[in-house]
């Protein structure tokens, strides 16, 4: 298992019985990161209801647009995209700031 990873989440174990794994997360880890499938790409998992409420409540520090978050070189760095890959990535769990705000607000109740 990569030393990085907290969680295992793709063993067979976690697949058979979810449950343990989300209780142990919530228990220990309720908020870690970790590499995704690729090895590469950093995730974060927030576990616990009242800490994705809090996230959802005041989102600001969190960035959904990933070119937000990147250097100009950063992001002239990454593979080119097919054109159909931006009409795909253009919803709202995609936005930021006030795009995001006012497409939430549609859709979300407290």
């Amino acid at each position: 298992m990569d030393p990085r990873l907290k969680h295992d989440l793709n063993s067979q174990k976690v697949e058979s019985n979810p449950c343990d794994i989300y209780e142990k997360m919530r228990r220990e880890n309720p908020k870690f990161i970790q590499p995704a499938l690729d090895g590469v790409t950093m995730i974060w998992f927030i576990i616990r209801f009242e800490d994705v409420n809090d996230i959802l409540g005041d989102d600001k520090p969190f960035v959904r647009d990933m070119g937000n978050a990147m250097t100009p070189v950063e992001e002239a760095a990454l593979p080119q995209q097919p054109d159909i890959a931006e009409m795909i990535n253009n919803h709202m769990l995609k936005r930021d700031g006030k795009d995001n705000e006012r497409l939430r607000r549609s859709v979300w109740i407290r």
